[in-house]
């Protein structure tokens, strides 16, 4: 495939191919140079192909442990305590896709941690009242590490520079030509923790032809998550950067290579995500109350009438990183005219 040189480029679009259809060392960018030793050798029965020539190796492993418990304690005649408590570790290897690290852009591993603990009290108030009431925390956390880290971060031991933040994960590489995307410290570093916490009180009481039941719920709601993807870039390079631009319909397909436009540091586009505000804390609670009667107004007839009562607290955020579009609000950037971002304060 003929490959152009983009320094060469003329006002009608013209270029000279690189003699030799090589790309001088002298002319590798300096990232590029860098990431370059990193790619494996070409494997596998179509190692000699020059696109698709290396076989992807790796192993897909899932452990998990459990354990749990539950202890019942007959306080008095009356009165029985129960509590359970319940753990699961579950880690789950991934194999490296679609090049060993630091290019892979799968993470090796994720972990969930869940505990669950329950404690509940029956109270025989008299021979017809009993009181029920059970207190409940849930957490989980979830999360994939950066896949091989190193010290200062992969932007800076790459020499890629001009990033206002960075995770220190390596740069995300979308290259045409038959290179699959790579990069990306493992797709998406972070990690996320989810605590619940209930309280369930509910009274009953049978009289005559009454089944009566009155209670309340409470649930609170946490969250805190840290996620940085595509924190130290997410660039795009297309073959047509060292293709002829006057070939026509053969401009980026029959010349030019993603590949040798990498080389010579030809971007075609790029982004990166800037996070002022890496981790969020979400918090949300709700309240309830009912009342019910199961009535047998016959043997062949039971009535069964209550009401509820459901309050969702707004949802905030305990770090006030929150922000919507506020219609009503005046833009400056915009000479005035409503419609601005607004930020929690």
């Amino acid at each position: 495939v003929p490959i152009y040189d983009p320094a060469t480029t003329t006002a009608g679009g013209s270029r000279t191919q690189l003699p030799g259809n090589i790309i001088p060392s002298a002319r590798f960018d300096k990232v590029a140079a860098a990431i370059a030793p990193y790619f494996p050798a070409p494997s596998g029965p179509n190692a000699s192909a020059d696109v698709n020539n290396f076989l992807e190796q790796g192993v897909n492993a899932q452990h998990q442990n459990e354990f749990g418990g539950k202890v019942t304690w007959q306080a008095s005649t009356k009165n029985r305590v129960d509590g359970s408590y319940t753990y699961q570790n579950e880690f789950v290897n991934s194999s490296y896709n679609p090049f060993p690290p630091p290019l892979s852009e799968t993470a090796p591993s994720i972990v969930k941690t869940p505990m669950i603990i329950r404690l509940g009290d029956d109270y025989l108030v008299s021979s017809n009242i009993e009181n029920h009431a059970t207190v409940g925390f849930n957490r989980i956390i979830s999360g994939s590490e950066t896949v091989d880290p190193v010290a200062g971060g992969w932007p800076a031991k790459l020499g890629y520079g001009g990033l206002p933040f960075t995770d220190g994960a390596f740069p995300i590489f979308n290259i045409a030509s038959g290179i699959p995307q790579f990069g990306g410290g493992g797709g998406n570093p972070g990690t996320s923790a989810f605590n619940t916490f209930t309280i369930n009180e509910s009274l009953s009481w049978v009289k005559g032809k009454h089944t009566a039941k009155f209670g309340m719920e409470f649930i609170r709601e946490g969250q805190n998550s840290a996620s940085t993807g595509r924190a130290s870039g997410y660039l795009f390079v297309n073959a047509q950067e060292t293709g002829l631009p006057t070939s026509g319909a053969a401009y980026g397909s029959a010349n030019g290579v993603g590949f040798a436009s990498f080389l010579l540091g030809q971007v075609d586009s790029g982004m990166t995500n800037i996070y002022f505000a890496p981790v969020d804390g979400g918090r949300a609670g709700y309240w309830a109350g009912f009342v019910q009667d199961d009535w047998k107004v016959s043997r062949k007839l039971t009535a069964n009438v209550g009401m509820r009562w459901d309050v969702y607290e707004p949802s905030v955020e305990v770090h006030n990183h929150a922000g919507w579009m506020n219609p009503g609000l005046p833009n400056p950037s915009a000479g005035g005219i409503n419609g601005a971002a607004q930020f929690a304060t």
